[in-house]
């Protein structure tokens, strides 16, 4: 039996910076939040504003990023999962 689980994606007409990404993990109550990405468009390319936050709240792990394209399309993608060791996936033999 797959792992219980909810992946959201939806637009935004504002964009997280990081002090909001963070904001959010203490929030809600995530102990362990962190932040990979800076929230910042590349300085190479400036195609991308990538950024992710995530954290354990009760048995579930919470994933929150954001992508946003250079046409300003803003997305950002929510994801909830158990946490290892209380949902183990089974591999394919």
């Amino acid at each position: 039996m797959p792992c219980p689980s909810v992946h959201r994606r939806y637009e935004s007409d504002t964009l997280l910076n990081a002090a909001a990404l963070e904001q959010l993990g203490a929030d809600a109550g995530a102990d362990d939040w962190t932040l990979s990405g800076t929230c910042e468009p590349d300085a190479t390319t400036g195609t991308y504003t990538v950024c992710t936050g995530e954290g354990t709240i009760g048995d579930h792990v919470v994933t929150v990023s954001q992508a946003v394209h250079r046409s300003r399309n803003r997305r950002r993608c929510l994801s909830v999962r158990r946490a290892a060791p209380v949902c183990r996936v089974r591999r394919a033999r």
